[in-house]
């Protein structure tokens, strides 16, 4: 009897045996080398002392089980190897033991909800360059799709809760996206193409706005719902050079412009004031509202304005003379009513008004 437990003690010493150890700052192991039963073995460790990752090892590659593990003990992921090559799905589980994911040998990968229910799918063509992934609610309702050419995103789709389809997109030649995006309604929402023409939609599929780019030279239109233009815009460099403003009945409302020397001659204006834009307000019968131009006052920008009074009469007018910025305002009689005066005294700004009892309106 004492013969076969000193037996089964001597096969125990071989079956599991140390070959070497490495330990933590607090002394727990981290890492242990050992022959389980012939097999080759590493273990790694949590600081906790609970087990981390079991590796079966031969020739100093992984071949046999691979396991990992939750600090709580519970399997967190495991994969068989064949001399370093995977054998088998790779497969992943969540803390409470669910399947998490699965991995097979061609790197087709399938991740789930905890529920069970598919959440994403990848599906490769050639290995891990070309390939299909999607993605799915936990409804099972498709909410991506993508594909892979040569290493790159080639198409994206994805998807309202409904099904229908939110956007696509489809890289070209040129490396850019050509991308379309819908309502819910399945309307289209915008397109963005490649060579920089841009188109967004109202709801009922009626141009909403569009942008162009050509060279260095951007344009901006937006519409009215009736497709009425309502503004457009002109950039060049990225620096504005034009933009106007209409009302839904196709009048114009608001002019800007930033000129030239000799533009601002033929506008009255006998220097350029320094930002070189101007801008003019129209009322609905188009005449004139307003006209301004900016120019720097202290450390801000301000206007220098000329409004006008429905049918023609002066409103008020802005000057500057000597770093004071003087505003005249007057009445529907052109009887001035106020002078005001704006300057910096010591960088703070200093306002003086005056009003004049003789004018009969306000």
């Amino acid at each position: 009897m004492k013969f076969i437990i000193y037996i089964s003690l001597a096969i125990a010493i071989v079956a599991c045996t140390k070959t070497s150890v490495q330990k933590y700052p607090n002394g727990t192991v981290a890492k242990e080398t050992l022959k389980e039963n012939g097999i080759n073995v590493i273990r790694l460790y949590y600081p906790s002392g609970a087990l981390m990752e079991r590796i079966e090892m031969q020739d100093s590659i992984r071949h046999g089980l691979d396991e990992t593990f939750y600090e709580d003990g519970k399997l967190e992921s495991k994969v068989v190897y064949n001399h370093g090559k995977q054998k088998g799905d790779f497969t992943y589980y969540y803390p409470s033991g669910a399947l998490m994911a699965t991995v097979d040998e061609s790197s087709h990968s399938i991740f789930y909800y905890e529920s069970g229910a598919i959440l994403k799918e990848y599906k490769p063509i050639n290995k891990e360059i070309d390939g299909e992934f999607t993605a799915y609610t936990p409804s099972g309702s498709i909410s991506q799709k993508e594909s892979f050419k040569n290493g790159n995103h080639y198409t994206t789709e994805l998807f309202y809760s409904n099904g229908t389809r939110a956007e696509f997109s489809r890289r070209c030649e040129n490396n850019r996206l050509n991308t379309t995006r819908y309502f819910e309604n399945g309307q289209v929402h915008s397109i963005h193409d490649s060579i920089g023409q841009y188109k967004y939609y109202f709801e009922d599929g009626k141009l909403e706005s569009e942008h162009t780019i050509k060279d260095s030279t951007s344009e901006y239109r937006r519409y009215y719902p009736s497709g009425i233009l309502a503004s457009y815009r002109i950039l060049k460099n990225k620096n504005p050079i034009e933009s106007k403003s209409f009302f839904e009945n196709g009048t114009l409302s608001k002019y800007e412009l930033y000129m030239s020397q000799e533009e601002w001659e033929s506008y009255g204006y006998k220097k350029n004031p320094g930002h070189e834009k101007l801008r003019v307000s129209f009322y609905p019968d188009s005449t004139i509202k307003d006209s301004c131009y900016a120019i720097k006052f202290g450390e801000k920008d301000a206007n220098l304005c000329k409004r006008i009074h429905p049918g023609g009469v002066l409103k008020s007018v802005d000057s500057l003379k000597k770093d004071t910025l003087i505003s005249h305002k007057f009445d529907w009689d052109s009887e001035l009513v106020s002078t005001c005066k704006r300057y910096y005294d010591k960088n703070k700004l200093v306002e003086e008004c005056q009003k004049f009892s003789k004018a009969k309106g306000k």
